[in-house]
């Protein structure tokens, strides 16, 4: 280690002027030492350097015969620096010698000074350290809080202002090797020129001139705290602005269906005396009438009487019988022109066109079976069509439009059953149905439950239910399927099904409470579960059962748990929202809105939406956006009445 001590301006001839400066540089020995400029050395200067070397060949001489034995190499490095801090003798010890240890607290700060040039000493500091055992005390001292003498620092000040005490811990400026470093690495980095980017005008500058926004107008959060009260669903989701735009009485009987698509409403009824003929000389019921089959187009209601035939009577007279149509379903891939099917109890599906020149439906193509067709299913993926039949039976046909090839997939081979509760897979699940079987007797509670693969024409697997199929229900996954039975002393029994990795095993069930439906006939079943649908985040399933009041349950999946928590009647659709509601009609005339957030035991909820003279046969909620009406409601009293928003029938007044 290098020490240069340099005074600069410090002669006693000099005129006056302030105190000057002495600094000392410690830089390491493997560092380029700066230039420093040489100056003829005064008497005082010459005085001081002798003393400290003086002192520095005795301290050296005193260590080398004290710790032979002691003696360790050391590298080269900044020196060890002691300074007492508040007193008027700073001790300092710097090591020179790099084969020796450091020995603190032994230099001779006086230096053979003149008195005059000594700071004052106080009479409660330290001595000067030895190496006696008492030394880390001594070292210590200037640390002690109860010494009042640490606390009051005592500023020296030279007694003339030409005289001057050169200390060599004055000034200490330490270069750190990590500078030197960081200024090594910045020098091998490559320069980057400097980009000469325009300057200005900036988008932003001249949108804040003009008070331009480019951000969205800020949305305030609703707080939905205590004392929150949030606006009904039935405003949320505008049915305040619902208003009946059409009605008409044509039918044959009550509604069994309604469907739309783009703008076209397809309608099927039953009528008195029209089930499927048991002989041929059966009386026709004199309350028999056309309409059983409708579609409203362009503002105007059209009957379509092909599900008909003549009658020959015991007494050889003809009459015209018409059937009732259980089922009219539109094509999900064919718009234009439009293709839809119907189902009639004269064992007849027939397809129909509407023609895109005069909008008016013909027949297309009819379609012939053993018993009466049921239910239509079309396949949501491709042109496949499922019909579940009155045999037993589910007949899949290919592209019905083009072809009549077909495969039938038998639930209750050789046992008078009939197809029931039918559902086609979603996703991964969408080449299987899901069918079960109904018994055609009454006193007979057992059923049939199978996977079919469409790609094997062959049964996938069975369910482990025995009981009659009620109801069925996939969620949008096609990962679980909900199966309702009907068994003995009309139990109701709901089970879960994980349909996704083909287990026919169920994974959960739940015995629903017992309801009754009082009815005059003695024939009509006691309760039966009609319909079921999962909600749209497919973790609520709503279930309605034809009771007297007509009831519908909601149950919730998490898991093993399963809770009814909502009551309600009639037919049932789900709408997605922040929660969930549930439209229903039923035996009560009404069509109602059920928000699922509030409590069964609300007298508030379940809001009327459209008030009928009879029962609720069926209702349809369409979509805007695909051209459809948001309700079409038919009765039991044969009447269909259309509604849409109030706001869209002004827009299309003249």
């Amino acid at each position: 280690m290098d020490v240069e001590i340099i005074d600069v301006d410090a002669l006693p001839d000099v005129k006056p002027r302030s105190p000057p400066r002495a600094y000392m540089n410690l830089i390491s020995s493997d560092e380029e030492q700066e230039p420093v400029k040489k100056e003829k050395p005064s008497e005082l200067k010459k005085t001081v350097q002798q003393k400290w070397k003086n002192s520095k060949r005795q301290r050296a001489a005193d260590r080398l015969s004290q710790s032979k034995s002691k003696r360790a190499k050391t590298e080269a490095g900044p020196s060890h620096i002691a300074q007492q801090s508040g007193t008027g003798l700073d001790p300092i010890a710097i090591d020179f010698d790099d084969d020796g240890p450091v020995s603190p607290m032994d230099v001779d700060v006086n230096m053979g000074l003149p008195e005059e040039f000594l700071p004052p000493i106080s009479p409660t500091s330290p001595s000067s350290p030895t190496d006696s055992e008492d030394e880390y005390p001594n070292i210590h001292a200037a640390f002690q809080l109860n010494n009042n003498a640490n606390w009051n620092t005592k500023l020296f000040r030279p007694s003339s202002e030409g005289a001057v005490m050169a200390s060599p811990r004055s000034q200490l400026q330490i270069k750190s090797p990590l500078e030197t470093m960081k200024s090594k690495l910045l020098d091998a980095l490559p320069k980057i020129p400097k980009l000469d980017m325009h300057e200005g005008p900036w988008f932003w500058d001249v949108a804040k001139d003009h008070s331009v926004s480019s951000q969205k107008p800020h949305q305030q959060k609703t707080a939905y705290g205590w004392g929150y009260k949030r606006d009904s669903l039935f405003k949320e989701l505008h049915y305040d602005s619902l208003v009946q735009v059409n009605s008409f009485r044509q039918a044959g009987g009550s509604i069994t269906r309604i469907s739309q698509s783009a703008g076209v409403i397809g309608i099927s009824s039953a009528t008195p005396g029209g089930g499927p003929d048991e002989d041929s000389s059966s009386v026709v019921d004199p309350h028999n009438r056309e309409g059983t089959l409708q579609i409203w187009l362009n503002g105007q209601n059209h009957i379509l009487s092909e599900h008909q035939a003549n009658v020959q009577t015991s007494n050889n007279r003809v009459h015209q019988k018409f059937y009732t149509v259980h089922d009219v379903e539109f094509d999900p891939h064919r718009f234009r022109p439009h293709i839809f099917a119907s189902t009639g109890d004269d064992c007849i599906v027939r397809l129909w066109k509407i023609s895109s020149e005069d909008k008016i439906a013909s027949p297309r193509r009819t379609i012939n079976f053993p018993e009466a067709p049921h239910d239509l299913h079309y396949n949501p993926y491709d042109f496949k069509l499922a019909i579940t039949c009155l045999d037993g039976c589910i007949y899949v046909y290919t592209d019905p439009v083009k072809s009549l090839t077909h495969h039938p997939f038998p639930l209750a081979p050789g046992v008078r059953h009939s197809a029931g509760a039918m559902v086609w897979g979603h996703n991964d699940t969408a080449h299987h149905i899901f069918a079960s079987s109904e018994p055609k007797d009454l006193s007979d509670s057992e059923g049939y439950h199978k996977v079919f693969d469409i790609g094997q024409l062959d049964v996938a697997y069975e369910l482990d239910a025995k009981e009659s199929g009620d109801g069925m229900a996939i969620n949008s996954t096609g990962q679980q399927l909900a199966l309702l039975t009907h068994g003995p002393e009309d139990s109701h029994k709901l089970r879960l099904y994980d349909v996704g990795h083909k287990r026919g095993k169920q994974v959960a069930s739940v015995l629903l409470e017992p309801f009754s439906f009082s009815c005059p006939y003695p024939f009509w079943p006691d309760g039966e579960v009609t319909s079921a649908s999962f909600s749209p985040d497919d973790m609520l399933l709503s279930v309605l059962a034809m009771t007297t009041p007509c009831m519908s349950m909601t149950f919730a999946f998490w898991g093993e748990d399963h809770l009814a928590s909502l009551y309600i009647g009639g037919e049932k659709r789900s709408v997605d929202r922040k929660g969930l509601g549930i439209v229903s009609g039923g035996n009560d005339g009404c069509v109602r809105l059920w928000d699922v957030q509030c409590s069964d035991e609300d007298l508030s909820n379940g809001q009327v939406l459209v008030k009928t003279s009879y029962d609720i046969g069926h209702f349809s909620l369409g979509d805007k956006h695909k051209g459809e009406k948001p309700l079409v409601v038919g009765d039991n009293g044969a009447t269909v009445s259309i509604y849409d928003w109030i706001a869209d029938v002004e827009n299309q007044a003249p």
